[in-house]
């Protein structure tokens, strides 16, 4: 997993507390902004897949009351989505 260099110097008292497989790029903050017919501000956390582990390009975002609640959620969502990916695999391979 790599951080983004900014978390050098900002929003640099939160660390992931789960590792993200290979070279994934991660990047949070406490008030990011989404656009859209009712703009808000919240916290996120992002994910950017490496190669090695995903293809398919894009990025995985989580929003959230705080950064911590909303990386949990997101770590969550990325073990199920590999948990569906292994069983479809097994699946194949039986047949």
């Amino acid at each position: 997993m790599k951080i983004a260099s900014h978390h050098q110097w900002k929003e640099n008292e939160y660390q992931p507390r789960h590792d993200w497989p290979g070279d994934t790029l991660v990047q949070w903050g406490g008030r990011g902004i989404v656009l859209g017919r009712n703009p808000r501000s919240t916290a996120f956390f992002e994910a950017f897949p490496d190669e090695k582990v995903s293809t398919a390009g894009g990025f995985i975002r989580g929003e959230g009351a705080s950064i911590e609640i909303t990386s949990i959620r997101q770590w969550f969502h990325e073990i199920d989505a590999e948990a569906v990916h292994d069983n479809e695999q097994d699946s194949s391979a039986e047949k």
